[in-house]
């Protein structure tokens, strides 16, 4: 019986020491101190208490990636959150950043996709990302991959007066 007190104690010792690494990577992530968060975040990882990896790890765990320009780890990281939840309040930014990241990885059709699925959630997700970002985005990509009409259209689309009006203010 002591043997089995000791052990819960012990679950519970880790499980409070892996929450408070968790906390530390948001916090390090939230005042811009990178290195901190990601050391924080590996550490907090290194429990490997699955319950706990949730999408607002993941997504801090890919902006901290992102930030150092380790693309391929970040898009895991984006792509995780999402599959933990397709719903989280992010979801539009990590599309975004997936765009960006698929762009500086070439690969134009992920990039395309991820764009346009970051303009569809903006509008039912937090986002510090314009629609006119996003699109602004999506013409340049087809500007760099010489699809040049379509890069046309989208800028002239982005000048047109009612594309700052339906931006429905998000600037």
């Amino acid at each position: 019986k002591k043997m089995e007190v000791e052990e819960e104690l012990e679950k519970r010792k880790r499980l409070q020491l892996a929450k408070l690494y968790l906390y530390l990577g948001h916090f390090y992530l939230l005042v811009y101190d990178y290195q901190k968060s990601l050391q924080a975040y590996q550490k907090f990882a290194s429990f490997r208490i699955k319950k706990l990896q949730d999408s607002t790890f993941f997504y801090g765990l890919g902006l901290v990636y992102f930030t150092f320009g380790a693309f391929k780890y970040a898009a895991r990281a984006f792509l995780c959150s999402i599959y933990k939840d397709s719903y989280f309040q992010r979801i539009n930014e990590i599309h975004f950043r997936l765009g960006l990241i698929y762009k500086e990885l070439n690969n134009t059709s992920f990039s395309l996709r991820h764009f346009r699925l970051s303009l569809i959630d903006s509008l039912s997700s937090m986002s510090s990302i314009s629609k006119s970002d996003i699109k602004f985005c999506i013409a340049n990509l087809y500007e760099v991959n010489n699809h040049h009409r379509e890069a046309l259209d989208k800028y002239e689309e982005l000048i047109r007066p009612e594309a700052s009006t339906t931006d429905g203010g998000n600037h």
